[in-house]
């Protein structure tokens, strides 16, 4: 049973990422003008020259970048945010993004 609960829970996770990745307007579209779901190839491209190999790894480990200006600031400035999407969240969720 705690297998079946397990496997059930990273469908939940995975489905819930690609919902966010398909549509971060309607996620984030409150908050942020326009945001977009960076595609991780080119946030690579973006940032390898400024961070160390094992700080690249651990932002490739992210679940989702998305990139925006915010809405209600009047110089609409731009954010990036780093996302972690889980359908529940547990210990070890919690540890990894300390």
């Amino acid at each position: 049973m705690k297998w079946a609960k397990d496997r059930l829970g990273k469908l939940l996770g995975w489905r819930l990422e690609a919902r966010y990745r398909e549509k971060p307007s309607v996620f984030f579209g409150r908050w942020l003008r326009a945001p977009v779901a960076v595609p991780f190839e080119s946030l690579r491209e973006m940032i390898e020259t400024q961070l160390t190999e094992d700080e690249l790894e651990e932002v490739m480990l992210l679940d989702l970048v998305v990139h925006g200006r915010i809405k209600r600031i009047p110089e609409n400035p731009e954010v990036w945010l780093a996302l972690e999407i889980s359908g529940a969240i547990d210990v070890e969720d919690v540890e990894r993004v300390k």
